[in-house]
């Protein structure tokens, strides 16, 4: 029947219409595999908490820099310091030197022709001599044979002209001892002054290899954590691919689907159509045998009629016929048939 054939069509289309609904689902909200979501999931994780250790290590390498900035201006002032005192201690060495060659100068100086020569110089002829002179051993120094107390002709007060004290040997050796014991002092502050140079440059060192390795440590963490992002990236990428797929698929899918209902629909109109067709068809033949049947009752009754109405005919004939010969008969006995009624 229609109906029998129906039923398991109805079926199928209730599901292809359900299915569409999946897709239409799918299209709405596509869903990407599971292992790309995990994998965003694990990457996502990874890079936060790389930002963090990467975070954590600028941190650091600015911490460091700064130890850096602070002992590399520990080491400058040590190295000013190193740098001023040997400065001082070149001072002390130079004037101990030169000390040493004003207590015993050479034979040719015009010092040693002095002391030499002329007792008491120093309050002499020493209070007009330029104390750069008497190391001078080019001057060619001579004694006057007159005894005279003039320079080159001129004639000099010098009773009125202080003598300078430091001319002496005795001060010259006094003023030698404080100017060693000076450079001895120095000497000491420019020792603790190198150990304290040193001390720096140790801290300096060792500040400058803690900037290396923070550097370094960012450094990895950095290229990590790009490594890390380029990967996420990807995935993401991925899944962006995976979620446009799924949409496509989806879309082909409904578009498969209610193709195929469009042609469940046109099967079923044709089905509709055919039964349709064969119901008119049969129920016009059915009228035609009715048809064909009414006509041939018909015909049977007008046959039947008309043979009911020969015997009719026939039975009064005869019953005529009998009449007529018992009519007929009585009066061959004599009897009256008009007496009789």
């Amino acid at each position: 029947s229609l109906q029998a054939e129906l039923d398991p069509r109805e079926t199928k289309r209730d599901e292809l219409i359900a299915e569409r609904a999946v897709q239409i689902g799918r299209f709405q909200n596509p869903v990407a595999s599971p292992e790309t979501v995990a994998r965003i999931e694990a990457l996502e994780a990874e890079v936060e908490t790389g930002r963090g250790a990467w975070s954590s290590a600028q941190k650091e390498v600015s911490t460091a820099e700064e130890l850096e900035r602070m002992a590399k201006q520990d080491y400058a002032t040590s190295e000013s310091q190193v740098d001023a005192i040997k400065a001082e201690q070149a001072a002390s060495v130079k004037a101990i030197a030169e000390l040493e060659e004003a207590i015993r100068p050479s034979d040719e100086s015009l010092l040693a022709f002095l002391r030499g020569n002329v007792d008491g110089w120093e309050a002499t002829v020493g209070k007009v001599i330029a104390p750069s002179l008497l190391h001078r051993d080019d001057l060619r120094p001579t004694i006057s044979a007159d005894g005279s107390t003039s320079v080159l002709g001129v004639a000099l007060d010098l009773a009125g002209i202080e003598a300078d004290p430091t001319l002496s040997v005795e001060a010259l050796k006094a003023a030698k001892v404080r100017a060693e014991q000076t450079l001895d002092a120095v000497e000491a502050r420019l020792k603790t002054a190198k150990e304290a140079q040193q001390t720096a440059g140790e801290a300096l060192r060792t500040t400058g290899e803690a900037v290396a390795i923070a550097r370094s440590k960012a450094s990895r963490l950095d290229s990590t954590l790009k490594q890390q992002t380029e990967q996420l990236k990807g995935q993401k990428a991925r899944r962006a691919q995976e979620l446009a797929d799924c949409k496509d698929q989806a879309l082909k899918a409904r578009s498969r689907i209610e193709g195929a209902l469009a042609d469940f629909a046109k099967e079923t109109t044709t089905i509709k159509a055919r039964y349709e067709a064969e119901s008119v068809r049969i129920k016009d033949e059915v009228r035609g045998k009715i048809r064909l049947i009414d006509k041939a009752r018909d015909d049977e009754l007008t046959r039947l009629d008309g043979v009911l109405k020969a015997i009719a005919t026939q039975e009064a004939a005869d019953i005529a016929t009998l009449k007529a010969d018992k009519l007929n008969r009585l009066r061959e006995k004599g009897v009256d048939p008009s007496r009789l009624a």
